[in-house]
């Protein structure tokens, strides 16, 4: 009934956890809420979204871009292009703004800076909006580096001139594996990472 390859089912059933569009279909195919599959808690009936609700029984509808963004050289990415699929977070999982989030696939081929972390097709979703640098430390963002986008790791740098912050790979050895000077003009924070859920792959 979904289509899925019997080397992920076998997956599944050793307790891999399918990613989160997989989630998704079985949760719509038996009808019950994605928490309850994980958890076996909360509420079990699925939160059916239709065309202008508003209210899903506690979750949210966060879009999902069409785009790839980069975990290596950035690359173009447009924020009003969502794909027909999206997925359902509960509430209090994106308070206090719901609508500040996004979730966006990491690109297939500039996606390796940020192993073990993240990896190429990983679905991570982004809170946007200014945070302070000294609340953010060691944490995953999103950084606009001119017009294109990637993500990275904030780091602190301490210089003869003061301290600077600094968008860091976590995987030096990759390719794109670039470290920026977050100045606030050419290359600017677009938001924390604030969850993410790793690609499945056969």
């Amino acid at each position: 009934l979904l289509g899925l390859a019997q080397s992920l089912l076998s997956r599944y059933e050793r307790g891999v956890l399918p990613d989160a569009p997989t989630l998704l279909r079985i949760a719509t195919l038996y009808k019950v809420s994605v928490e309850y599959l994980l958890e076996g808690k909360g509420p079990k009936k699925l939160f059916v979204v239709r065309e202008g609700e508003q209210n899903y029984g506690g979750y949210v509808k966060a879009p999902i871009l069409t785009d790839r963004i980069a975990a290596g050289s950035p690359i173009l990415i447009d924020e009003n292009c969502v794909e027909q699929e999206t997925i359902l977070l509960a509430r209090e999982m994106l308070a206090p703004d719901p609508s500040s989030f996004f979730c966006v696939r990491i690109d297939e081929t500039e996606g390796e800076s940020m192993q073990p972390a993240l990896s190429p097709g990983d679905l991570v979703a982004i809170r946007v909006g200014e945070i302070e640098p000294e609340e953010h430390e060691g944490q995953v963002i999103a950084v606009r580096v001119e017009d294109a986008c990637t993500i990275r790791r904030l780091r602190r740098q301490v210089t003869p001139d003061g301290v600077q912050w600094v968008a860091m790979p976590d995987n030096l050895n990759a390719p794109g594996a670039e470290s920026y000077i977050i100045d606030g003009e050419e290359v600017a924070i677009i938001g924390r990472v604030q969850f993410w859920w790793h690609s499945q792959k056969a």
